[in-house]
């Protein structure tokens, strides 16, 4: 999901997306902040999903457009 957001948007929006959607989650679920480390091993992780993500969006941007 994070590098889905990140290729809808221009800029590396990664850990601010990351760090609202994790708060929200936290809070609804009462349970503890993620960790720095966690959230610096997500984000890491998400851009070895980016080339995927970034040619189907381009496939649907097509589509429609």
């Amino acid at each position: 999901m994070v590098s889905i957001i990140s290729c809808l948007y221009r800029g590396d929006i990664r850990e601010i997306f990351l760090r609202a959607f994790l708060d929200e989650i936290c809070k609804k679920n009462n349970i503890e902040p993620a960790s720095e480390e966690y959230i610096d091993g997500v984000i890491k992780a998400s851009h070895d999903y980016d080339d995927t993500v970034r040619k189907v969006v381009d496939k649907y941007c097509k589509l429609f457009t």
